[in-house]
């Protein structure tokens, strides 16, 4: 059974995540464990729609040497998200 506890800092909010009893991951300091890539037809064309919702894009796309063009960002809760495209679709 997964349960939270929050709590209000003066600088931040930090939230313990517990399964079955035991904390599992805490607050913000804790080291990211994923990174979701999200598959899209037109990266950067996605990135003044990051921005507008109140996402943070991290730098400029860029092409991937395994074949995918990708974009870090931001969402707009501050979780770290890969917005990807592959460079050739594969045909047949």
């Amino acid at each position: 059974m997964w349960a939270t506890t929050s709590r209000t800092l003066p600088s931040h909010d930090v939230s313990a995540f517990h399964c079955s009893g035991r904390r599992v991951v805490t607050g913000l300091s804790a080291p990211r464990r994923i990174l979701p890539s999200v598959k899209v037809d037109d990266v950067d064309g996605l990135l003044d729609r990051v921005e507008a919702a109140g996402g943070r894009v991290l730098g400029p796309s860029t092409d991937m040497p395994w074949g995918e063009r990708v974009a870090h960002v931001h969402d707009p809760d501050g979780n770290m998200v890969d917005l990807t495209r592959p460079l050739q679709e594969s045909v047949g």
